[in-house]
């Protein structure tokens, strides 16, 4: 079963993901067939062919593809999993079937899936980097390193800045600050429009008490338009970091920008909301 593939995708704020799994594109693959060729006849799982098993899975998988790039995880999951039932052993399934259950927070489940996907395909880097981001989520730092590091000691790993971005922060979470500042800094020269890894730079420098540094990664977070969550969060640190250096002008700036954002009945928009009650 071949599985297009597009350019990946950060899903999650701080850590990388390499969520387009998943060809979301499907170009040059032939139209999805009937997954039943004989129209009206059913017939059992054991009856089928392999030609067969093949089209109706890649059917289900066209479907689940297609859900989860709609934000319709419930329905892409219920696909996925009809995929499976036809080819158990196919990595690419169980890739997409790690990230719906990621999605859901469904932590074990995902983690099951992720490792069965690199026992079929050892090398299966897409796998490996989402692997990484999540044991992050579930702050298990020092394996979400590990599988980081085999993607940076990879030198046929296409995105190698993903892979410093997720052993960046593994490497800060577990208390290596300057570590976690080499790993995130490597991944910017690679690519200085990664954002993540400015983020994460600004949480960090933030932490190490470098203020102005840290408002620097939260203007490139800004600058290379991440999307609304992102965006928030960095303004929203800005104004902390505005306010504690006693500039009430900047501050208001960013938490009203925040609060008045499409996102702000979100979390960063309530903690916004609240500083400009403090400050007005």
């Amino acid at each position: 079963m071949s599985h297009p593939t597009r350019a990946t995708l950060g899903v999650a704020i701080r850590i990388a993901t390499a969520s387009a799994v998943l060809g979301l594109g499907l170009s040059g693959c032939a139209s999805t067939p009937n997954p039943d060729p004989q129209v009206g006849q059913v017939k059992a799982k054991s009856d089928l062919t392999e030609f067969e098993k093949e089209t109706r899975s890649r059917a289900h998988y066209d479907l689940a593809v297609d859900h989860l790039a709609r934000g319709r995880t419930a329905q892409a999951l219920r696909e996925f999993l009809a995929a499976v039932d036809y080819r158990p052993d196919d990595p690419w399934i169980h890739l997409g079937l790690g990230e719906c259950y990621r999605r859901k927070s469904l932590y074990d489940e995902s983690e099951q899936h992720l490792l069965k996907a690199i026992e079929l395909k050892p090398h299966f880097q897409t796998a490996q980097l989402n692997l990484s981001a999540l044991y992050a989520h579930m702050g298990r730092y020092e394996e979400s390193g590990e599988w980081a590091q085999k993607l940076v000691d990879d030198p046929t790993y296409p995105a190698p800045w993903r892979a410093y971005n997720n052993l960046g922060w593994a490497y800060f979470r577990s208390g290596k600050v300057d570590e976690a500042r080499k790993a995130l800094n490597s991944a910017l020269e690679y690519d200085a429009t990664f954002w993540p890894a400015h983020l994460n730079l600004g949480i960090l420098e933030s932490e190490a008490g470098s203020k102005l540094d840290a408002i620097q990664h939260f203007e490139a977070v800004v600058e290379h338009k991440p999307g609304p969550f992102a965006e928030a969060e960095a303004r929203y640190r800005m104004g902390e970091l505005y306010v504690s250096l006693g500039n009430r002008g900047r501050a208001l700036e960013e938490f009203t920008t925040v609060a008045e954002s499409p996102v702000g009945s979100s979390s960063w928009g309530k903690k916004s909301q609240d500083y400009l009650k403090i400050l007005q």
